[in-house]
């Protein structure tokens, strides 16, 4: 039984009114609401989003999604501006992460560290089409689910593999049942394990509300008598 073990030695996150995982878990303790008004700077929720439908206008955002410190991760600001902020929110991430564990950066380079992320939806690239953005050099990886994982083995110099895995609400999970796995087979030597979903655009929510995959009221209750 020993060898199935798996350590997790560092730990990190953004999350709906928790900046940080010990406010995610004071939030629970808590019994706290993470659910809010859609914040103005990501869509007019007073809007007539869809005439045949009424779309709910709370959810659960975090703060700050457009700030990036690009100069540190070595990118230019020209390609930071058309990467999809969640591939700048797992860097980010990460590096709090490793700094939890106590791991300098730099010792991982060459390292057989995988990444697997859990990742989907492409808001990022709905708004720059809105906003008639062309394709770029750096916008067709930039906006690309697959180099969420990969940008953060290139950053760091891993060679491990890169995995992005979308399997809808069970994406992140599917992601770390794969590191599990392939550091039990011995593929692997750590793993960075991580997801992104980030809220930018009301198509989802609105998609959503058309097959009856949302609550009105924003809340959920998973297999509960009162769920809507």
């Amino acid at each position: 039984m020993g060898s199935d073990l798996v350590a997790i030695v560092g730990m990190a996150g953004r999350f709906p009114q928790a900046p940080d995982t010990d406010a995610l878990w004071e939030l629970l303790i808590d019994g706290g609401d993470a659910i809010g008004p859609v914040p103005p700077e990501r869509w007019d929720a007073g809007d007539v989003l869809d005439p045949t439908r009424e779309i709910q206008s709370v959810g659960g955002f975090i703060d700050g999604v457009d700030l990036f410190d690009a100069e540190f991760f070595g990118i230019s600001p020209r390609e930071a501006e058309v990467l999809d902020p969640q591939q700048r929110l797992m860097l980010e991430t990460v590096w709090r992460a490793l700094e939890d564990a106590g791991e300098a950066a730099g010792s991982l380079r060459g390292s057989r560290t995988g990444v697997y992320v859990g990742g989907l939806w492409h808001d990022y690239e709905l708004l720059r089409k809105d906003a008639g953005a062309g394709a770029t050099q750096h916008s067709i990886v930039g906006n690309s689910l697959d180099i969420v994982s990969s940008r953060i083995s290139y950053v760091l110099g891993l060679t491990g593999p890169s995995l992005t895995i979308e399997s809808s609400c069970s994406s992140s999970l599917v992601a770390l049942h794969q590191a599990c796995q392939a550091l039990r087979h011995g593929e692997v030597d750590a793993a960075l394990v991580g997801g992104a979903n980030l809220m930018l655009t009301p198509e989802v929510t609105v998609g959503l509300t058309h097959f009856g995959g949302l609550s009105p009221t924003g809340r959920c209750h998973a297999f509960g008598a009162g769920a809507d």
